[in-house]
């Protein structure tokens, strides 16, 4: 097995994606996990005493769409929509960025109590 270039500081324990039953340790946590969390979170380094210089590079290239809006342009959408349509469309199955999800919800309460 390949040495981890990315490793959690001794006694952290990562939840990610947020709100998931998924717990990381330096035991268990990937180069890729941690790419995607700190991708997610750039203020969380300081739980890691080593990140490679490359952090912002695609690990799995396939995995990387050009066309992917950030959080923050997603979000901008999200409170755009007018319907529960619009917005179950908007936001992409399997999103996992604690941010959009609460604007997502936040949104969907809105158009509940409007199409009440």
């Amino acid at each position: 097995m390949a040495e981890q270039k990315f490793k959690l500081k001794k006694g952290i324990v990562i939840q990610y994606p947020a709100f998931s039953p998924n717990m990381y340790t330096s035991d268990n946590m990937t180069d890729e996990v941690a790419a995607k969390y700190l991708k997610d979170n750039p203020d969380k380094a300081k739980y890691f005493e080593s990140i490679p210089e490359v952090v912002n590079a695609p690990i799995d290239e396939d995995e990387e769409e050009d066309d992917e809006l950030t959080a923050k342009e997603l979000i901008a959408k999200i409170k755009a929509t007018q319907t529960l349509e619009e917005l179950n469309e908007l936001v992409p199955e399997g999103e996992d960025r604690k941010t959009v999800l609460e604007a997502a919800q936040k949104k969907s309460a809105e158009l509940e109590k409007t199409e009440e």
